[in-house]
């Protein structure tokens, strides 16, 4: 996908390109849009530099299992929730600052995260990292967020070099579900057991 012309009006899918199978946004391709309110493109594995950038309507976004988000992708934007990147491996520079985020979770493949990707997201309030290996940051990645902001990451995992941006640190000790792995649906059963056997430390434990 190349360019969507700026004027365009509220929600896009394939429908508005006679039903293209899109794998990729690219550089710029949503970029500055003022009106577009959400963006349904299923098979998109891919976001180039600047591709939904500054289109500060945006506030929602169904694609694909992303691989790669480029520098900007998500800038500017009113967005919520991260987009799939259970997969992705790098994320570029400035890729979510100033959206509207409230809560992310970064999968287990992901092993470097860019400079100020989610710099001054103020409704950040939670972060979840499935990474048994604390992914490398980048300058400022989750400065001027929520300040009283959690960080969940795998139980026995070393996240001390994320410790300056979190106000809590918690660790997400076990398979609790039984679903077969540890992972962010193990959070809400945390909560519940923590609130039925309050004087039992089962589910989590803060980090100092």
């Amino acid at each position: 996908l190349i360019a969507v012309a700026p004027s365009f009006t509220g929600s896009f899918s394939a429908e508005n390109l006679n039903g293209a199978d899109v794998t990729v946004v690219g550089k710029g391709a949503f970029s500055h849009n003022r009106k577009i309110t959400s963006v349904n493109l299923p098979n998109v594995t891919a976001v180039g530099e600047y591709g939904f950038g500054s289109s500060d309507r945006l506030a929602s976004v169904t694609l694909g299992e992303l691989t790669q988000i480029g520098p900007y992708g998500f800038f500017e934007t009113a967005i919520t929730q991260l987009p799939n990147i259970t997969t992705s491996t790098v994320i570029g520079d400035y890729a979510f600052s100033h959206s509207g985020l409230t809560s992310v979770t970064i999968g287990n493949s992901v092993t470097s995260i860019g400079n100020y990707v989610f710099y001054e997201c103020s409704g950040l309030t939670s972060v979840t990292s499935l990474a048994t290996t604390a992914p490398a940051l980048g300058s400022s990645v989750f400065s001027y967020i929520s300040s009283d902001a959690t960080l969940y990451y795998p139980a026995g995992s070393d996240y001390s070099s994320w410790a300056q941006y979190f106000a809590k640190m918690e660790e997400i000790v076990g398979d609790l579900n039984d679903d077969g792995s540890c992972d962010v649906s193990d959070l809400s059963l945390c909560a519940r057991v923590q609130g039925l056997l309050s004087n039992i430390n089962y589910a989590t434990r803060i980090a100092s």
